[in-house]
C-alpha cells in the first residue's frame, strides 16, 4: 500500500471517505500450487511444524526506483514471501530478527539482501534468506520452501507440485527413519495468479482484513528497523550491517521497547526506535 503504515492509514481513510475500496491485488495466495502445499501442511500429515525455510534468490535488474531505495529487497518483495509463510502455516510471529546487507556486485543502492528469522508463540521458527542481487541458480520468483513437522518434511519449490516425505513405522531401531513420499493434490479450483479471487470479486477479507494488516505490520517493523541501521551506518561511513537484534512484535512490548530505546539500550547513536 505504501512504504509505512502511517501512509497507509492515510491512504485507506481517504479512500474511506471518497467511498471507494483501496486494495492490493498483487499477492501470492491464490496460486495452486501453494493451495495444495497449505493443505499438506495444515493436513498434519508431517506433524507439529517446527521449523519454515523459504529462499529466494533472483537477480533481476529492474532499473528506476528500485535501484535508489533503501530496503528493495525486504520493502518491495520478501513481503511477498513473509504473507506466504502466514497462509501456508496458519500462525502469526511474535518475534523477528534482521540482519539486511548489500552484498559485492550489487547494483542496487540500498541493501539488496537479508537473512529474518521469524520465532512463532509455540517456539516453532521462519527463517528467510532472500537476495534480489544474485546471479545464477535463481529460484523461482515463490520462494523455494521446506518445511520441517514432528513427523516429516514437506517441499515446494515454488514451481512444481508439492509434496512431503513422512516417517514410516517401524518395529525396530534405526539409525536412519525410513519415509513414505505424499504427492500433494494441486486441484484448487479459483482463479490463479496475482489477482486471484481478491481481484474477481474485490474480497475485503485480504484487501482491508486483519489478515493483511498483521503482514503489513511485520514487514514495516522489520524494514523501519533496518532503515535505522542502514541510516547510521552510512553516517558512520560503514555499509552493510554489522549486526542485529531481536524484537518483541507484540503490542505490550513495542511499549518497553520505547522505553528501551530512549534509555540508549538497544538502539546505536542517530538510530529511530522500531516501534513508535
Amino acid at each position: 500500500m505504501s512504504t509505512s503504515m502511517a501512509e497507509a492509514h492515510r491512504l485507506v481513510e481517504l479512500a474511506g471517505k471518497r467511498g471507494r475500496t483501496y486494495a492490493v491485488m498483487q499477492n501470492r495466495r491464490y496460486l495452486p500450487q501453494i493451495r495444495a502445499f497449505r493443505d499438506l501442511v495444515v493436513s498434519g500429515a508431517i506433524g507439529q511444524v517446527g521449523f519454515v525455510n523459504a529462499d529466494f534468490f533472483l537477480g533481476p535488474h529492474f532499473g528506476g526506483f528500485r535501484d535508489a531505495m533503501e530496503s528493495p529487497s525486504l520493502l518491495d518483495m520478501a513481503i511477498h514471501t513473509f504473507d506466504q509463510a502466514r497462509l501456508i502455516t496458519g500462525k502469526d510471529p511474535v518475534s523477528v530478527y534482521c540482519h539486511e546487507f548489500n552484498p559485492p556486485g550489487s547494483w542496487y543502492a540500498g541493501n539488496a539482501s537479508a537473512v529474518c528469522i521469524f520465532e512463532y508463540e509455540d517456539g516453532g521458527v521462519f527463517c528467510y534468506r532472500g537476495s534480489w542481487c544474485s546471479e545464477g541458480s535463481p529460484t523461482s520468483w515463490e520462494a523455494d520452501w521446506r518445511i520441517s513437522g514432528s513427523k516429516g518434511t514437506a517441499r515446494w519449490d515454488g514451481t512444481t507440485a508439492p509434496y512431503a516425505e513422512v516417517t514410516e513405522p517401524s518395529a525396530e531401531p534405526s539409525f536412519m527413519s525410513r519415509f513414505r513420499r505424499i504427492e500433494a493434490e494441486v486441484n484448487w479450483p479459483g482463479q490463479s495468479g496475482h489477482a486471484g479471487h481478491a481481484w474477481t470479486k474485490c474480497s475485503p477479507p485480504f484487501a482491508k482484513g486483519e489478515s493483511r494488516k498483521r503482514t503489513a505490520r511485520t514487514i514495516s517493523r522489520v524494514w523501519r528497523w533496518c532503515t535505522a541501521r542502514w541510516r547510521a551506518q552510512q553516517a558512520d561511513g560503514r555499509s552493510g550491517c554489522k549486526r542485529g537484534r531481536t524484537v518483541r512484535l507484540g503490542r505490550d512490548k513495542g511499549d518497553a521497547l520505547r522505553r528501551h530505546a530512549g534509555q540508549g539500550g538497544m538502539h546505536g547513536a542517530g538510530e529511530r526506535p522500531l516501534f513508535g
